[in-house]
């Protein structure tokens, strides 16, 4: 991987949280993504994630020299100096003025690592907000801050609110606040909305949202996503053909190609294409936790889909197919089978997979059991309740009920 042509899609604090998770998660790439990610820290004003990182990564190759604590001190100067001017400015001026000097306070926070502070500014920021454009643009900084702070609970509650007050025209806060729902259902495993949310978003979020996710990460995501939870129709109707969504494919197109040969039955070649993508995303910052369950899911569907059209399927060459061994294929089947995934059978002396269609007999003698045995239960409460007004034990309707106070007159 090219380090330097991949952190140079992203803006903002998520360079630099990018290099260290880099530097954390790859041992060949460690070296490169140290070295990138002083360079990114000693560009900015982040001193916070700056003696984070010294403390974590401080070793004889980084080579620091003695102005390191004289360039802290001075970066902490400033800040504080700016911090100053800023809190005397909360009290002054109207309502939108004090959204304002929150807002500067948000981002001054923010870059200098101070996540918490920053949130609770952009928190008040939100609160002083008079019109939707401000509240939309209030939440996506919050939003931004949540993403920092790897807390993706509360960006789902912001993120609806931008879907419902943002104005339709302007596709790229739409986008944005797309793109941040799907974040959010992505870390909470639903994957089926994520991929939804993901799908709606336009190749307007390419260059806007920047300081969370690129473009091509969004493409990413949504196809993962879909491909583990969406069957053959829906990728059909709600990927390959949602006119809105192929401008963002082309951003990717190896994604692409994976998609295509996933849709049209190549597993192989499908299966293969993932693999080798999956070292690069176990680099990601957002994907990287879910992308062995999303592929294992994928996989899955892939076997499922490959055995549906057969009666019987030779496990050698499925296994061929699938670029695994037949016990391990065996395996894989017999968890599906044991999930009720697939009705089928293995033959392991003549490695044959035989699929077992439904019996219609059986389903229409189950039918036929819950149906007499409801008619029983309601023939029962019937005559309990015949027996209970012949022995007069039912409790008669009295004119209270209807608005009067005597008993109702029973003597038809």
């Amino acid at each position: 991987m090219d380090l330097e042509a991949y952190i140079s899609a992203y803006t903002g604090p998520t360079r630099a949280t990018r290099l260290q998770f880099i530097a954390r998660t790859s041992p060949e790439l460690r070296s490169d993504a140290i070295r990138l990610l002083f360079q990114e820290l000693r560009s900015g004003n982040n001193i916070t994630k700056f003696k984070d990182a010294w403390a974590e990564f401080n070793n004889e190759e980084i080579g620091f020299d003695a102005a390191t604590t004289a360039w802290l001190a001075e970066k902490e100067k400033t800040f504080h100096e700016k911090l100053s001017n800023l809190n005397q400015l909360k009290s002054l001026g109207s309502k939108d003025n004090t959204r304002i000097v929150f807002q500067d306070l948000g981002h001054l926070y923010l870059e200098a690592g101070d996540l918490q502070n920053a949130f609770e500014s952009f928190s008040k920021m939100r609160e002083n907000c008079s019109t939707s454009n401000h509240l939309t643009n209030a939440c996506l900084q919050i939003i931004h801050v949540c993403c920092e702070m790897n807390q993706f609970q509360p960006i789902g509650g912001h993120a609806s609110k931008m879907e419902s007050t943002c104005d339709v025209a302007d596709k790229s806060l739409m986008a944005s606040a797309r793109a941040s729902s799907g974040l959010f259902f992505l870390h909470a495993t639903n994957y089926r909305m994520a991929a939804s949310k993901f799908l709606d978003c336009t190749v307007d979020v390419n260059g806007t949202f920047n300081f969370v996710m690129t473009g091509a990460d969004v493409a990413t995501y949504a196809v993962l996503c879909a491909l583990a939870t969406y069957d053959r129709s829906d990728l059909r109707t709600h990927v390959l053909e949602k006119q809105s969504f192929r401008s963002l494919l082309e951003l990717v197109p190896n994604v692409r190609e994976i998609l295509n040969s996933f849709y049209e039955s190549r597993y192989s070649s499908c299966l293969h294409a993932l693999e080798k993508l999956r070292a690069t995303l176990q680099l990601d910052l957002y994907i990287s936790p879910h992308i062995s369950t999303l592929i294992a899911d994928i996989r899955r569907k892939a076997m499922i889909q490959y055995i549906y059209p057969f009666s019987s399927v030779v496990l050698d060459h499925m296994a061929t197919n699938f670029a695994t061994t037949r016990p391990v294929l065996e395996t894989e089947l017999c968890d599906l089978i044991a999930n009720k995934k697939i009705r089928a059978v293995i033959d392991a002396v003549d490695g044959i997979l035989y699929s077992r269609e439904e019996d219609p007999s059986v389903a229409t003698f189950e039918k036929l059991t819950a149906l007499s045995n409801k008619y029983e239960r309601n023939t029962i409460a019937l005559l309990f309740r015949a027996q209970c007004v012949r022995c007069h034990l039912s409790l008669r309707p009295t004119r209270e009920w209807f608005g009067h106070d005597s008993t109702v007159d029973d003597t038809r």
